[in-house]
């Protein structure tokens, strides 16, 4: 009886692992699939667009060309008429002495200026390396309702939360959180060939999770002089010399790219809560999570809004150059 009985609870947690796998696995699909809709419509909008700010470039730069050979027709009658004085004609040959010296001093400043062959190459790497942005309606639609999700929802819990918390329990439970995130970090260091870096890892989750309380205490760091490294399996497909695909906005996930959304999709299966069977359970610990770093980091973001002309290009462009650091490093 007690035989039956226990393999009835096994098959039950079994499936239920079967069905929250499956179910993840679905909106990942799901999540893939909507991009790979938009994103053809929305490239060729991007591309008409640029074509006729293009053609309209070139339409004025015609209109200039148009003007300077009528100027330049002016001067010539100009010149015809100072030949009927000669003290005329004395004062426009200095003027145009001058004048041909200006133009020789800026054209010898222009020669200079872009006589460097690497300030070219540093600008052309710079614009070949910028991430492509063709769902930028999307995007820009999921930024508007982060932003009201993170001040009239997320931001209002985290300073309540705040409020009753010491800063000492808030401390320990993002030591807690980072900790069990360690296999993480450490398959990461190794798929990049930092072998001593996933070793250091090693030993930093032996010593606070036996001596810290599981993580709540930092001893490696505090006492040991231990530092941490930060990998996760994006940056490690960024070592791997894959670009980053174009640049993604998912509603409370924030800002990413593709190569960092199939990363999150891998490392979702290196967490340990992702193997936990309570699904509630789950929900509740990443919600926790979320609110407690959450208070370490309010007013970054209003600072970066209040600083910035465009809020949606500045977090754009923050964030892709935060991941290309983090590669590089």
């Amino acid at each position: 009886m007690n035989l039956s009985k226990m393999i009835s609870v096994f098959s039950k947690r079994h499936k239920n692992k079967v069905n929250y796998f499956r179910c993840y696995s679905v909106h990942c699909l799901l999540i893939i699939f909507l991009v790979l809709i938009l994103l053809p419509p929305v490239a060729v909008i991007a591309t008409e667009n640029g074509s006729n700010i293009t053609n309209t470039n070139i339409e004025n730069g015609s209109i200039l060309n148009t003007d300077t050979e009528e100027g330049s027709i002016l001067n010539t009658d100009t010149e015809e008429g100072s030949i009927l004085n000669t003290d005329i004609e004395e004062g426009s040959n200095i003027i145009n002495t001058d004048a041909e010296e200006d133009s020789n001093i800026t054209i010898d400043a222009i020669d200079e200026l872009f006589s460097d062959d690497e300030s070219l190459t540093s600008i052309s790497d710079t614009i070949s390396d910028s991430v492509p942005d063709p769902l930028y309606l999307f995007n820009h639609a999921m930024f508007s309702l982060n932003d009201k999700f993170y001040f009239y929802l997320l931001k209002p819990v985290a300073l309540g939360y705040q409020k009753i918390t010491p800063l000492c329990l808030r401390k320990g439970i993002s030591n807690f959180f980072y900790n069990t995130l360690f296999p993480l970090r450490f398959v990461n260091n190794i798929l990049q060939a930092k072998f001593n870096r996933a070793f250091s890892e090693g030993k930093i989750f032996v010593i606070n999770t036996m001596a810290g309380g599981l993580g709540f205490a930092t001893p490696a760091q505090d006492y040991f002089d231990m530092h941490n490294y930060r990998e996760d399996l994006g940056q490690t497909l960024g070592t791997y010399s894959i670009k980053e695909g174009c640049f993604l906005v998912f509603p409370i996930l924030g800002p990413s790219t593709l190569r960092d959304f199939v990363g999150k999709a891998g490392d979702v299966f290196l967490s340990p809560m992702t193997y936990m069977e309570s699904i509630e359970l789950v929900a509740g610990l990443r919600v926790l999570d979320t609110v407690n770093s959450t208070t370490f980091r309010t007013g970054e973001y209003e600072a970066l809004k209040e600083a910035a002309l465009d809020p949606y290009v500045a977090l754009r462009d923050a964030y892709i150059q935060m991941r290309k650091r983090q590669v590089q490093e």
